[in-house]
């Protein structure tokens, strides 16, 4: 009875063992995991290359920079989220026309509302341009509460209202119609992916580590994939009508406090946005964008996105480049030393050149 129980169990057991091997890690978890990071470090870098510069329509000063080569803006640092609080330091380096200057960045801001501060560090090469009274000017200092003072102080209960309101709900994600358009957009793309798989999607191993964890995924897109989740997007009666909420919100938030009003911007209907976006797009001879996910342990750990159009004034290829470590492993995070002598307020500097 005993060898034939055995008989049975043991070919199924290594059938599940073998069909648990072979199984390969979802995109998608990679994706849902690493949004429940609680601190890592990162080393993100984006870099634009121009070439074959034709276009007249550019300013003399960018055209300058375009043309002397790789243009690269690098943050390099620690992220640690604290139930309500997250806290941000970075290394800002950025690199153009052969000079490079570095400073210090430093965040450290609610989940769940407006309220935050944030610490740069001046760089000496900047010092020069922005005038003798930034000489001695070491950090500039930006916080939530200057701003809140400011706007109340000029604009109407009403509009200060709003603008608490609205500022409250971006933070904490949950009724903000930029959030909604950043989910409408991200459903649009995964049923995309989803209908295209085998056209646009590839997977290898990564190493001699299992698929089940570990793996890499690549997503090319073309010209005409974009403009076909664009078309899927913006054809979409209830994502429309949540992107044009997302417009009139971001502007509302931009003029509260300007004695200037700027003028609601028209849209129009679904198709007549759908066509001037299609339009632009097929201004280039070709746009490709190509993802590279890598997933360690149903994690990602690093993203290279390039993005390259060519068109009849340039040829551009910007890329972001991403690599996270320590992840879950960042206790506590430091920031810039500051003092009176060397810190300019920002918003209190604002201020007094107003009055």
């Amino acid at each position: 009875m005993k060898k034939s129980i055995l008989a049975i169990i043991l070919p199924i057991a290594i059938l599940v063992g073998l069909t648990g091997c072979s199984q390969q890690v979802k995109l998608e978890t990679g994706i849902v995991n690493s949004s429940t990071i609680k601190s890592c470090a990162y080393d993100i870098t984006l870099a634009t290359t121009t070439t074959g510069i034709k276009s007249t329509n550019i300013d003399a000063a960018a055209l300058s920079v375009l043309n002397s080569g790789k243009v690269s803006l690098n943050f390099n640092g620690k992220m640690l989220n604290k139930e309500d609080k997250t806290k941000i330091s970075s290394n800002v380096k950025a690199s153009a026309a052969g000079v490079s200057f570095e400073a210090p960045m430093y965040y450290d801001g609610s989940n769940t509302k407006a309220d935050f501060e944030m610490i740069v560090g001046v760089p000496e090469i900047l010092k020069s341009m922005l005038g003798d009274q930034f000489a001695n000017t070491t950090n500039l200092h930006f916080a939530s509460k200057d701003l809140d003072s400011y706007l109340k102080t000029n604009s109407s209960a009403e509009e200060y209202k709003n603008f608490q309101s609205t500022m409250t709900n971006m933070f904490n994600g949950k009724s903000s119609k930029t959030s909604q358009v950043s989910k409408d957009m991200l459903e649009t793309f995964n049923s995309y992916l989803d209908k295209n798989e085998k056209k646009v999607e590839t997977f290898a191993k990564l190493d001699d580590k299992k698929s089940s964890k570990n793996g890499v995924y690549t997503i090319k897109f073309t010209k005409e994939d974009i403009k076909a989740i664009v078309s899927n997007y913006i054809g979409n009666e209830k994502y429309f009508a949540n992107y044009k909420a997302a417009v009139k919100e971001a502007q509302d938030v931009s003029t509260v406090g300007s004695a200037e009003k700027v003028k609601a911007a028209d849209l129009g209907d679904a198709p007549t946005l759908l066509a001037k976006v299609n339009k632009a797009i097929d201004t280039n001879k070709t746009v490709n964008i190509v993802s590279v996910f890598t997933i360690e342990d149903k994690l990602i750990t690093k993203t290279n996105i390039k993005l390259n159009i060519v068109n009849d004034n340039m040829n551009n290829t910007t890329e972001i480049d991403s690599k996270l470590s320590e992840i879950n492993k960042v206790t506590s995070i430091t920031p810039p030393a500051t003092n009176a002598e060397n810190t300019l307020d920002i918003m209190k500097y604002i201020t007094s050149q107003i009055k």
